[in-house]
């Protein structure tokens, strides 16, 4: 519950639009747990919100943990998807 609070507030602090899916826009977070996902159309887009992320989160002591971090590429269609875990 903590978690979810905390993270609601890093992302209202962004620039993070938290609504519609990828089909709307290039960017998506999915949190469930303790886990957080964030899946793009693109690399770039991902790693933006993922310094946007790392910065807020930096605001009220929490850190990151990027060992943890994996990344994976999905093609389909051509479009090149990527989604951090």
């Amino acid at each position: 519950m903590l978690f979810n609070l905390a993270l609601h507030w890093v992302i209202t602090q962004t620039d993070i639009d938290p609504n519609n899916t990828l089909v709307y826009k290039s960017v998506q977070i999915v949190g469930y747990a303790d886990d957080l996902d964030v899946m793009g159309r693109s690399l770039t887009a991902i790693e933006e919100v993922y310094k946007d992320l790392e910065q807020g989160a930096a605001k009220i002591g929490l850190q990151i943990n990027a060992s943890k971090a994996k990344r994976m590429t999905q093609i389909r269609n051509r479009i090149y998807t990527t989604l951090l875990i």
